[in-house]
């Protein structure tokens, strides 16, 4: 299940009380799994919070995370039976595991160590684009790939040692972009196209604060593209790199 930002209590994911009307209680996909795991415990159930930190953990947590360290059961209401069908206390469920997911910027929080305590971390850095299961799968794009594999293989090399690299799903738009464009324009500049796609699915994520790895990136992509004729590209991250010159940081968007 998706976290929004703003979650600040338990109700996001356990649900609460009408306050209009008491005698229900508005029920959550997430509880109804909590409820039917605790009834099957000879059958695991894994739940998957994506991008957790876009609200703090250890506050839409707080309960689930109190539940695992104690054994104790999860308090959804202060009515003595069931309310609206769902029962006063859940027993927290053993055969449950909760995989959350993170990214770490300016828009999510950092993990506290309540959450971090409770939780395993594996970091998910290194991508090896020779790994990647679709090349040779886009009708037009095939006749390309060489290219374009040569340049985000480039790319990637460059901006690793930032931590400012790309994942699959970038490699797919990429790919999708160019299939799209040269199915309509068999003639198309495919140069230009990749300069384009680029452009506007890469550049947008370089971005930080002065250091020599980060000058290394912007300097070794600038060269990179620069040999494949990108110019658009070429002179978006020479901005890039005047303006960490002249101002100490340096951002997409001006």
């Amino acid at each position: 299940m998706p976290v929004q930002p703003g979650w600040y209590d338990p109700s996001s994911l356990l649900g609460y009380v009408n306050p209009l009307q008491s005698n229900s209680y508005i029920r959550t996909p997430f509880l109804e799994f909590i409820i039917t795991a605790s009834e099957n415990p000879e059958q695991p159930f894994t739940a998957v919070i994506d991008e957790m930190n876009l609200s703090r953990p250890e506050q839409y947590l707080a309960p689930i995370l109190s539940a695992m360290e104690t054994g104790e059961a999860l308090r959804l209401h202060s009515e003595d039976g069931s309310l609206d069908g769902v029962p006063p206390t859940v027993p927290y469920p053993n055969n449950l595991a909760i995989i959350g997911t993170v990214n770490m910027d300016e828009t999510t929080h950092g993990i506290s160590d309540k959450v971090l305590d409770r939780a395993f971390t594996i970091e998910f850095w290194d991508v090896d684009l020779t790994k990647y299961r679709d090349w040779g799968k886009r009708e037009r794009a095939k006749e390309h790939e060489g290219k374009i594999r040569e340049l985000l293989t480039g790319l990637m090399e460059s901006l690793q040692p930032a931590r400012l690299h790309f994942g699959w799903r970038v490699v797919d738009d990429v790919l999708d972009y160019m299939d799209r464009v040269l199915v309509e324009n068999a003639d198309a500049d495919v140069v230009a196209v990749l300069d384009d796609v680029v452009y506007a699915k890469i550049l947008p994520k370089l971005r930080g604060d002065d250091s020599p790895r980060f000058r290394e990136a912007l300097k070794n992509s600038q060269e990179i593209l620069r040999v494949r004729g990108m110019s658009n590209c070429v002179h978006k991250v020479k901005e890039l790199s005047d303006d960490l010159e002249s101002t100490g940081s340096a951002r997409f968007w001006r």
